[in-house]
């Protein structure tokens, strides 16, 4: 990733995370106290890590200091976080996929795709078939672009759309 797109994702998570912070450079930790924070839902811990450094964000000031050493201690892999602290639930890992736009390069392997407005039947047909928690995690029915789907027959088995974040990224919907 170019140094230009790093700069602009890490601005975005740091707007994300709804009070001043600065992402921290590589090997450290930034954590900050915000209860309403858009890194994650309301009331749980926000983790977004990027260019081998950590962004936190934590509902209590309590959190603070134990997420800090714990994700030092695992040299910034959130993934053991569980085994260290009292976890009670963990949404995620997300892949997150930045791309300057010079670089985009579209696979074309014959398979059709179809555009759809958001909020098309099909769509939703697809987020019923998927189930709540399966589609809740996609937010495919947050989708306020335009939709590109691929069917089987008659029925969508993929789709995929955006919905603009803070007018400077999109949060991509696949399902």
């Amino acid at each position: 990733m170019s140094r230009n797109s790093l700069d602009r994702a890490r601005r975005l998570w740091e707007a994300l995370a709804r009070v001043p912070v600065t992402f921290p450079g590589p090997g450290n930790v930034a954590v900050v106290v915000s209860p309403e924070s858009w890194l994650c839902p309301p009331g749980w811990t926000g983790v977004v890590t990027l260019d081998g450094a950590a962004l936190v964000t934590v509902p209590d000031a309590d959190l603070a200091e134990p997420l800090r050493d714990a994700l030092l201690a695992g040299r910034m892999d959130p993934s053991p976080l569980p085994a260290r602290l009292a976890v009670r639930d963990v949404l995620g890992p997300a892949t997150l996929a930045y791309l300057d736009a010079g670089d985009f390069a579209p696979a074309h392997t014959g398979t059709r795709v179809e555009r759809l407005p958001a909020g098309h039947p099909d769509i939703d047909a697809l987020a019923a078939a998927t189930g709540e928690r399966d589609a809740g995690e996609s937010a495919v029915e947050e989708i306020s672009s335009a939709v590109w789907v691929l069917r089987d027959g008659r029925d969508v088995v993929a789709a995929a759309g955006y919905r603009p974040w803070l007018d400077t990224a999109a949060r991509t919907c696949p399902s």
